[in-house]
């Protein structure tokens, strides 16, 4: 999208987004995972791998997505599979979606989901899949907007969870 002001641009991502990828991640990881103390178990080789592995790998149905704003990176998005049965795994994703810090509160958010999930619903996707900190608000609220609804709540469980308690909701496509 563009206007006499601003360029904003929203594509799907390259191997060379992966820098401005993991940063937004690595800055997002204390309010989507709903604890500022969150300890990442990989290495940041082993995460920015994951990420440029789920580039690399995009299909027509799971994509990664970035949102350009005056040739920056502000914001990305991905469906991944969820599902690992074959007769389900190109019909049910998740999603994933990271601001920059500087972007959030505004309306980049809606945005972004909007065209991520009009590309979604005219894919193969019947079922989206969201894991939301269940003290994440401005997010639910998002979620609820898109279309979301809940599900259920994942416990936080220490052992196998060290995340905050989780919402976990679902999107029809």
């Amino acid at each position: 999208m563009k206007t006499e002001e601003h360029t904003e641009i929203i594509r799907q991502a390259t191997a060379e987004d992966i820098v401005s990828i993991f940063s937004i991640w690595k800055a997002g990881q204390a309010s989507a995972m709903g604890d500022t103390t969150f300890d990442i178990k990989m290495t940041e080789e082993e995460v920015k791998k994951t990420f440029l592995y789920n580039i690399l790998h995009q299909t027509a149905t799971f994509k990664v997505w970035v949102y350009e704003k005056e040739n920056s990176i502000i914001a990305w998005c991905s469906i991944l599979p969820f599902h690992p049965n074959p007769l389900l795994k190109d019909t049910w994703g998740i999603i994933s979606m990271y601001i920059h810090p500087d972007y959030q509160n505004h309306i980049y958010g809606y945005l972004f989901s909007s065209q991520v999930l009009k590309a979604a619903s005219e894919s193969s996707l019947k079922y989206i899949i969201s894991v939301v900190a269940a003290d994440n608000e401005r997010i639910k609220r998002l979620s609820v907007k898109m279309s979301f609804v809940t599900l259920g709540i994942l416990p936080k469980n220490e052992a196998d969870n060290p995340l905050a308690v989780s919402e976990i909701m679902i999107f029809e496509a």
